[in-house]
């Protein structure tokens, strides 16, 4: 029953949100129909709430899963007023690629250099396998026609070796009563350079970093429930618009005028911020329906509340009467 009520709750949404983006030119055809603003609200306030019995059985779950609660007040509470405050998660993503070069420098080993006269393409020119979109990673690629050998190791001077200051030290043993052989250099005075690990010439070339990242922010607005806005973190919710392009255009006469304001202000953000450092490659948008039914019930003569909220009917009820934070008690 729950999950057939959800469905018809979606359904209406989508009807609804494709209606819109119709009048507002997304369909395609760009027409206009024949709905006005007062019906596409009249649409939204006919759209059927949680039931109680819904509500009962998510209240019940709820303190079931919880070790100390008693579950009289769920069970039996009487449920006095329920309250839609159904709201919105808006989400834009843009997914981005960056490239940056960093300099290589490894032992020698007098293997064949890359050392043609041709000019090394540009960061940018260099061809890579981009993964599918919004899918987060990282490639390393080696700049053709960049690689040099340096005659002298720049960390050791091409010596292949460090010399120590001495080959001896105090042995912390005894006390200074002592010698130790040195555990660095073997009571050689020298060990091997990290550099070019003792092969006194180096290599030096290019590479190109290439990164591509999904930059995503999210706006969920607050309609003043009660109810926690971090919990609205934590569910999912029911997708009614999603759009991608390489640019997306701001949501329009969506009904909640913070979405419209927030799909502005964000897309234009990201466009401005992404394009002076990266390639933007696709940008998505979404706006998702966040269900949320605050309920009051009575127990004991004292009114409580609960809230049922998200698709998974998730409930938070901060002053549950039969609460109980020890171990040694039976909550009745």
């Amino acid at each position: 029953m729950v999950l057939g009520l959800m469905e018809v709750i979606v359904v209406m949404f989508q009807v609804m949100v494709e209606v819109m983006m119709i009048i507002n030119g997304y369909g395609g055809g760009g027409s206009t129909g024949g709905w006005e603003s007062e019906e596409l609200m009249v649409l939204f306030c006919s759209i059927p709430s949680l039931s109680k019995d819904a509500a009962r059985q998510a209240f019940v779950k709820y303190v079931s899963d919880k070790r100390f609660f008693g579950s009289r007040p769920a069970e039996n509470g009487l449920i006095t007023n329920m309250e839609a405050f159904n709201t919105y998660r808006y989400c834009l993503e843009t997914f981005t690629e960056t490239r940056k070069t960093q300099v290589n420098r490894l032992p020698y080993y007098g293997e064949p250099i890359d050392t043609s006269d041709q000019t090394p393409p540009e960061p940018w020119d260099i061809p890579v396998d981009v993964p599918a979109f919004f899918n987060d990673g990282e490639q390393i690629l080696k700049i053709p026609h960049t690689s040099s050998v340096k005659r002298q190791c720049y960390g050791c001077g091409g010596r292949g070796v460090h010399r120590t200051a001495s080959n001896t030290r105090t042995c912390i043993l005894c006390g200074g009563g002592g010698r130790m052989r040195c555990l660095g250099c073997s009571g050689s005075g020298k060990t091997r350079c990290g550099k070019c690990l003792g092969k006194r010439k180096i290599v030096v070339s290019l590479s190109v970093i290439v990164r591509w990242t999904t930059n995503k922010e999210e706006y969920t607005v607050d309609q003043s429930s009660g109810l926690m806005m971090g919990k609205l973190d934590e569910v999912p919710g029911k997708e009614l618009f999603t759009d991608s392009d390489i640019m997306v255009h701001p949501v329009v006469s969506f009904p909640e005028p913070t979405v419209v304001a927030t799909s502005e202000r964000l897309v234009r953000e990201h466009q401005a911020k992404y394009s002076q450092t990266s390639n933007i490659l696709q940008q998505r948008q979404t706006i998702e329906l966040l269900p949320i039914t605050k309920v009051t019930y009575e127990w004991r003569g004292k009114p409580h509340v609960f809230f049922v909220y998200g698709t998974d009917l998730k409930v938070s009820a901060v002053d549950y009467p039969a609460a109980c934070c020890c171990c040694s008690c039976t909550v009745m």
